[in-house]
């Protein structure tokens, strides 16, 4: 049997997934604002017992490095890298717009994902899912505003996360467009999400990565509160 574990913490959601022989098997969401240090191992560890699965068990481990938000993607990688210590799992480095694209469920039109990166920034990426990959047509980018509005064009689908802040105005000039979507409206499973890439990666062993080089790709310096 192979097993696949996906983890995302790098927004509100704490986001898990679990992949058995490229079937969903269960996934944990959690909405709760800086909460994922208390519930990362315990969700994890409900996921695996209902799943009757020993964490050596698991063959991969897919995990979201960013962008987004700082403690978050810290929070996630650190869980991974004491939970491969002394296991031979593949661990996967997973976009966290990537993730997004992925759990959408929107296939075979451009996608484009948006983090609210903050100071007028966004975060951003345009994907192409079907239904055995998903393809990057362009990089992980931080760009200002007006620039992202250039960017996008009226063929993209647009799924915006403000990361948890509630003051966010920056998508403010999306709420007439058509389609765009908010998170908060458009429920992702991340974690499966994951899981899901790394299925999609499994014959190309040189994207995972191992432990020592596992690290976020924040995009953008820290700020307070992130």
């Amino acid at each position: 049997m192979s097993w696949i574990l996906g983890i995302d913490t790098s927004s509100v959601e704490l986001g898990i997934g679990l992949i058995k022989d490229g079937e969903n098997v269960s996934s944990f969401s959690r909405y709760v604002r800086n909460s994922h240090a208390e519930s990362i191992a315990a969700g994890i560890g409900f996921i695996l017992k209902n799943a009757r699965v020993a964490s050596q068990d698991i063959e991969k481990i897919a995990v979201a490095v960013g962008p987004g938000s700082f403690t978050g993607l810290r929070i996630g990688i650190s869980f991974v890298k004491g939970f491969c210590l002394d296991t031979p799992t593949a661990i996967l480095p997973v976009s966290s717009l990537e993730s997004v694209a992925i759990g959408s469920n929107i296939r075979n039109q451009p996608v484009v994902i948006a983090f609210d990166a903050r100071r007028n920034n966004i975060f951003w990426a345009r994907f192409r899912v079907d239904t055995n990959a998903c393809i990057r047509e362009t990089a992980d980018t931080c760009s200002p505003v007006d620039e992202f509005k250039s960017a996008i064009t009226e063929r993209d689908v647009v799924i915006t996360d403000t990361l948890g802040y509630t003051k966010s105005m920056v998508f403010d000039f999306l709420k007439k467009r058509d389609p765009a979507y908010s998170v908060d409206e458009y429920p992702i499973q991340r974690g499966l999400a994951c899981a899901r890439k790394a299925l999609y990666s499994s014959g190309h062993a040189e994207s995972f990565t191992k432990i020592d080089d596992l690290s976020p790709r924040y995009l953008t310096k820290a700020y307070a509160g992130t």
